[in-house]
């Protein structure tokens, strides 16, 4: 079965066990190695753009981008709107066709915190 065949219900139903597990005290499921996992495997070529007013990153294909007065800068505000992409992915893209396989990111999203994503980011 392909990602675009499994339904947004049944994708955040797996989010939700995985989430679940990591936030239970003594649980045996650890996030890093789900999250490192995730952060090898998500192929993204961010495209980065320096001008007189500072520094614009965009991920391609998807509606994320950040700015800021220098790179450091623009990666936090990628966070940021990653951040904000997952909430909207779980609240309501999920079940959207040009963004269900985008599952990957969402949960490399929701295991790391703002710094392991700012650091992923850079090293792209």
């Amino acid at each position: 079965m392909s990602v675009q065949e499994v339904d947004g219900a049944a994708v955040e139903a797996g989010f939700q066990d995985v989430l679940s597990a990591t936030a239970r005290d003594g649980g045996t499921f650890s996030r890093e190695p789900m999250r490192r996992g995730l952060s090898v495997l998500i192929a993204l070529q961010p495209e980065v753009s320096f001008s007189g007013s500072g520094c614009y990153v965009s991920l391609p294909g998807l509606p994320i981008s950040g700015e800021g007065a220098d790179l450091d800068g623009a990666l936090d505000d990628l966070v940021t709107d990653l951040r904000d992409y997952s909430l909207a992915w779980h609240t309501r893209l999920k079940a959207a066709s040009n963004h269900r396989e985008n599952w990957g990111l969402v949960m490399l999203t929701d295991l790391s915190t703002d710094e392991e994503l700012h650091d992923w980011l850079a090293s792209l």
